[in-house]
């Protein structure tokens, strides 16, 4: 799993939805320190919580795992590995 570049990817959208690491762990119920974590690549969110960070940020998983939105085999089947890794925890 590519932990850094999906923490570069939440850092990316938190700034292009103009909130800082404050408001999006409010608004998600976690510690500021969790989402300096998650965009750090130190830890990753739980299942839930990866889902409600896509609906905060406006994305969907793809676009908050791998960066892209396009739709392609090779992403869907990493996404699907990083979700069932999630799963296992």
């Amino acid at each position: 799993m590519e932990i850094e570049k999906i923490g570069n990817n939440i850092t990316k959208l938190r700034k292009k939805n103009q909130l800082t690491q404050e408001q999006l762990a409010e608004k998600l119920g976690v510690s500021n320190r969790s989402v300096s974590r998650w965009e750090n690549g130190k830890t990753m969110p739980d299942l839930l919580t990866l889902s409600q960070l896509c609906r905060e940020l406006h994305v969907d998983i793809g676009e908050l795992l791998d960066g892209t939105s396009e739709v392609s085999d090779d992403g869907i089947e990493k996404n699907i590995q990083v979700i069932l890794e999630l799963v296992a925890r």
